[in-house]
Formats: structure tokens, sequence, C-alpha cells
């Protein structure tokens, strides 16, 4: 559906000038369009990737397996102002897989704010979604798109992620921290106090691959059972969230024992000012089995010395399985900056389905980590 909303704007100092602004779907032909104001955005998407942005525009919104994407702009004079999309996802909700939406790419050129146009397009977005037969609209949102999801009725689902750090360099990352000296005793003492641990065991082998393996399915059905809310990892997802050079430069580490594959691990290295970062974008084993996490743990640490980063990042709900094994490996849970931006879930049910409402409204065992999101 589409529709045209008069205003007045300021468009040079002293003056105004009426203008058409039309709200309506994307099509192929505002890829470029898109792709200029959002990169206008602290260099969307933010995260190194191949090709163009229109080629990563395209990966995102126009080759996801799971089905269309809904987008909404605000064009005006041939150039988008606003932009809302929705990426269609799978979530097991308690006992279900659900047809879910998360918002992504919310955005509006400075100079045309205050016009009501992001409330303008979401509206339409979220119309969009509803026609889709969406069950449930989520997102991880900005300080910003906190406060709109809030008004349009989304709550923040009762999950507390937690950013959790292993130094892999010690001696270098405490030469480079105000009073690195003392802290890098306290850091040691705090490593012998949980100790370190036993190495995974030698069934397990690690190789780093650039394909998913084709076992995937009977694994991640599995470890999708042990929790309530996990994002659904069929094969056809995976490839494409991490396989296309387009949508992101990812290393995969897969665990293998016994020869089936037993878990596997998404890395991102990025470079800040010059200084090596590695993140630990998914990380997917029975939680019971700690050979293959410890495995891929340090087949990690083994990608974060080629890369050159001195610590490996992870986020996960801070009552996740793992981190018992992970805090015997020696990661750490990292207190925010001032101003640094977390990772919350809000969402909204679009049904009305009493057992899903009941799930959502229920204290779940959760399974996030960053690739869930679409800040990686």
């Amino acid at each position: 559906m589409m529709r045209n909303v008069v205003i007045w704007q300021a468009d040079l100092p002293g003056s105004l000038v009426m203008v058409t602004i039309q709200i309506r779907a994307a099509g192929n032909d505002d890829s470029e369009k898109v792709t200029r104001l959002l990169s206008s955005a602290n260099e969307w998407p933010g995260f190194d990737h191949e090709g163009s942005m229109v080629d990563f525009w395209d990966w995102r919104y126009r080759q996801n397996p799971l089905g269309s994407t809904n987008e909404i702009v605000a064009v005006a004079e041939d150039m988008v102002l606003s932009h809302a999309g929705s990426l269609p996802v799978e979530v097991r909700i308690g006992q279900k897989v659900r047809r879910c939406a998360q918002l992504s790419d919310l955005y509006t050129d400075p100079g045309s704010r205050g016009q009501g146009l992001m409330e303008s397009i979401t509206n339409a977005l979220f119309a969009a979604d509803e026609r889709s037969g969406i069950e449930v609209e989520l997102a991880f949102p900005s300080p910003a798109g906190y406060e709109l999801t809030m008004k349009a009725g989304f709550t923040e689902f009762p999950v507390n992620m937690g950013h959790y750090e292993l130094i892999v360099n010690p001696g270098r990352f405490f030469r480079n921290v105000k009073f690195g000296a003392i802290k890098r005793i306290a850091y040691d003492g705090m490593r012998m106090m949980k100790g370190r641990g036993s190495g995974p065991e030698g069934s397990v082998e690690v190789f780093e691959v650039r394909t998913m393996p084709d076992d995937l399915v009977a694994l991640t059905d599995e470890f999708e059972g042990r929790f309530e809310l996990v994002f659904h990892r069929d094969d056809r997802y995976l490839r494409w969230r991490y396989e296309h050079p387009e949508g992101g430069a990812f290393r995969l580490l897969v665990a293998s024992e016994s020869g089936r594959t037993a878990g596997f691990a998404v890395l991102r290295p990025y470079r800040v000012n010059g200084k090596g970062f590695m993140d630990l974008v998914d990380l997917v084993a029975l939680p019971e089995n700690e050979s293959a996490i410890r495995a891929l743990i340090d087949g990690s640490v083994d990608l974060c010395r080629q890369e050159d980063a001195d610590t490996l990042q992870a986020w996960l709900p801070t009552d996740h399985p793992f981190l018992p094994i992970l805090g015997r490996i020696g990661f750490l849970l990292r207190q925010p900056m001032p101003g640094e931006r977390k990772i919350r879930l809000v969402c909204r049910q679009m049904t009305s389905d009493p057992e899903l409402e009941n799930a959502l409204a229920s204290n779940m065992r959760c399974h996030i980590v960053l690739g869930d999101t679409d800040w990686a």
C-alpha cells in the first residue's frame, strides 16, 4: 500500500518549501538511494564485508532464505529521507518455532528529523509485518530505537546480557591500559582462583572451514531443545548468515567428535585505531560437551593470535549454561563503559495466541549471541 504525506519543511534559511513525501515499500531501484542514506550513519553497516554497500543491502534485504523482507522508505524528490526494515527470522519460543521479524536499519536523515517520518514509516512497516503473518516483532535497539519501540507497544524481554572477555595476550593488553601492572596482578590472581582447567580431550578435533558441515541439523535441533528462546538455526539460514562474504567477514570453526559435528564457532576479526579485536559471534555445542566447547575456544584463541587480537569477546545471557565452562577457561564479565550501548531485546506479539503469550511472559532459558542481532 502506498500513501502520500504533505508536510512543511525548512529548505533554505529564511524560506519554507512545501514538499510531498511518499511513504512506500522499498524496491530494487531504491538500492543506491537507501545505501546512501544508511551509510551516512556511522559508516553503515559498521563492520567489514566484501563488495559494495549495494551488495550488502542486496544480501541483507533480498537474499534471506526465509523469504521477502519488509522495507519501508520515505522518499521526496527522488531522495530517501527515512528508512525502516524488518528481517525475517525464525525463533523457537517455548516448544514451537515462530515466524518473527527483526527490526533493522531504522534511520532518518538528520536534516529531515522532527517531521514524524520515522513514526510514519514504522507504522507502515508494522502493518506490512502483520499482513505477512509475522507472529512476533523483535529488535535489539539503539537508545533512540528503544524509545521508539516502547512507544509502539513493545516490551523489554527479561534477559540480562553480559559482555565476556578472554584476554589472549595479557602482556600487551595490560601494557595498554591505565594502571596495567596492578590490573595484571589482579587478573592473574583471579585466573589462579578460578583454575585454568584441563584442555579438550583428544577425541575432539577442530577445523577452520569455509562452509557449514552437512550434518548440522541433528546438532542444532538437539541444541535448540535445551532452551526456550533461541533463534532457529537451520542450514539454509546459517549458510546465508555466515558464508556469504557480502554479509560480513567471518571465520568459521567446526568441532568434530567420532566423525560427527559436535559444535561450531563463528568469529569476526576487526581493528579499531590499529588495535585488533575478535568477536565470538556464534557458539553452538551441547552444554554438557565441555570437550567440544573447550576445543572451539582453543581454536578461537589460535585465530586471535593469527589476527593479532589481544582479546576474545562474547555476549551471552548471564545465566547461560556455557558460562561455568567459559569461566574456567578464563573469560571475565566486562563492565560496560559509561554511555556504551548494551544488548537488550524488545518484542511485541502480533497474533492472538494464548500459548505464545504465556511463553513470552514466562522466565525462559535463552540462547542469544551477537550473531542473532544485526550488530554483526
